[in-house]
C-alpha cells in the first residue's frame, strides 16, 4: 500500500496498516483492549517531571521533518525508561539523508524502520551536524560507540476494531501508553496553533480527522476540570511553554492527536 507523505508535507491521513496485515500487530504488543496491561494508569502523568527523561525541544527549522524529530524524541526517552541508558541525543539529520524520507516530509513509523535495520547514530557520531536540509549520507559503521538507540519495532497506541481488522483511534489507548513512555502523535495544526504561548490549547478550526504535523505525548493531566495532553514540539524552546504545548484531551475536537500514535520498541 502506498502512503502519501504527510507530516511536514501534503496535510493528508496517513494509512496505518491493517493489525493483521502488521508486524508488529503480531510480534508486539497490541493497545486493543483484550491485551491491555491490568497495572492502574496514573491519572497524571509528566515524563518531564523526571530529570534525565525528556532531552530539550530542538529546532526543525525550514525542513518539514517534524517526523524525525518526534520519532527521535520518543526513542531517546524510551532508551532512557526501557533500556536504563542514559539520555543522549541522537541524530535527526542521519533519518533526513540516509532515509527514504527528507524533508517533504514523512513517517514516524518509517524513521523506526530505518532504525530497525541500520540503528542510529548519536548526534556527536553522525559526521553532518543538523542542517535544515537533505545531505550526502554519512551514515557511520555501527558500532556500540556510534549507534546512539536502536529499536526492534514499534506499536500504535491504538484500540482495534471488533473485527480486528483496523486500528480505531482511542484517547484512553493513548493515555495507557503515555503512561509507560511517550509517544509520538500527528497532530492538525491550524494558523492558531502558530500563535500559542501558553494554556490549554483548544481550536474548533483544527480538523480532527487530518493532521500534518509530528510532536511527542510526554504526559497527561488535568487544570481547572479541563484534560489535556503535554506536548513537546519541535520548533526551540522559545515556542509556546518553552518548547511545550498542553492541548485539550477528551474533548470533541483534539486536532487528530489520537488518530496516529506510535511508540518505539527498544532493543
Amino acid at each position: 500500500m502506498k502512503k502519501k507523505k504527510f507530516l511536514g508535507g501534503k496535510k493528508t491521513q496517513p494509512e496505518i496498516p491493517p493489525p493483521d496485515n502488521s508486524e508488529e500487530f503480531e510480534s508486539h504488543e497490541s493497545h486493543d483492549r483484550r491485551k491491555r496491561q491490568t497495572t492502574t494508569v496514573p491519572a497524571a502523568k509528566d515524563w518531564t517531571a523526571t530529570a534525565g527523561v525528556v532531552g530539550v525541544p530542538r529546532n526543525q527549522g525550514s525542513c518539514g521533518c517534524c517526523w524525525a524529530f518526534a520519532a527521535n524524541a520518543a526513542l531517546e526517552s524510551a532508551m532512557v525508561i526501557l533500556q536504563k541508558k542514559p539520555l543522549t541525543a541522537i541524530s535527526e539529520q542521519e533519518l533526513v539523508d540516509c532515509s527514504t524520507q527528507e524533508c517533504e516530509g514523512g513517517y514516524m513509523d518509517q524513521a523506526y524502520n530505518y532504525t530497525k535495520y541500520h540503528k542510529i547514530s548519536k548526534m556527536s557520531s553522525y559526521s553532518n551536524a543538523y542542517a535544515s536540509k537533505r545531505l550526502t549520507c554519512k551514515r557511520p559503521a555501527t558500532t556500540t560507540t556510534t549507534a546512539g538507540a536502536c529499536v526492534s519495532g514499534w506499536g500504535y497506541a491504538m484500540g482495534i476494531n471488533a473485527a480486528r481488522t483496523a486500528y480505531v483511534p482511542d484517547e484512553n489507548a493513548l493515555k495507557e501508553a503515555v503512561a509507560r513512555q511517550p509517544v509520538a502523535v500527528g497532530i492538525y495544526v491550524s494558523d492558531n496553533f502558530y500563535k500559542y504561548a501558553g494554556g490549554i490549547f483548544e481550536d474548533s478550526t483544527c480538523s480532527n480527522t487530518e493532521i500534518n504535523h509530528g510532536v511527542v505525548v510526554v504526559g497527561y493531566g488535568t487544570e481547572n476540570g479541563k484534560d489535556f495532553w503535554k506536548v513537546k514540539n519541535s520548533w526551540g524552546s522559545t515556542w509556546g511553554e518553552k518548547g511545550y504545548i498542553r492541548m485539550i484531551r477528551n474533548a470533541p475536537n483534539v486536532c487528530g492527536i489520537h488518530r496516529a500514535p506510535v511508540y518505539p520498541i527498544t532493543c
